[in-house]
């Protein structure tokens, strides 16, 4: 008798513990599940702050660009200076 007393009291204690343990895992697997959100919606906002900037620098890319084919197009046309000199 004392044996099965002792068996089950084991046997709860496994029980207790392995219940624990399982609410502690839980509970680290909720907060690692919000942690991930978190990090997710950080890396969303970064990416578009990264498409925000690659847009920014082609429409300056672009615009630099035609401002230099306006500025080699009136140098072309400009009227030679008097005495052949060409410096400023």
């Amino acid at each position: 008798m004392k044996k099965g007393i002792g068996l089950l009291l084991g046997l709860a204690l496994v029980v207790m513990v392995a219940t624990g343990c399982n609410q502690q895992m839980k509970s680290e697997n909720d907060q690692l599940k919000a942690t991930n959100e978190s990090l997710t919606t950080q890396v969303n906002d970064l990416q578009a702050k990264v498409d925000e900037a690659t847009r920014l620098v082609t429409e300056a890319t672009q615009q630099r660009d035609a401002c230099q084919a306006e500025l080699a197009a009136l140098k072309a046309a400009a009227p030679a200076p008097e005495g052949g000199s060409t410096a400023p």
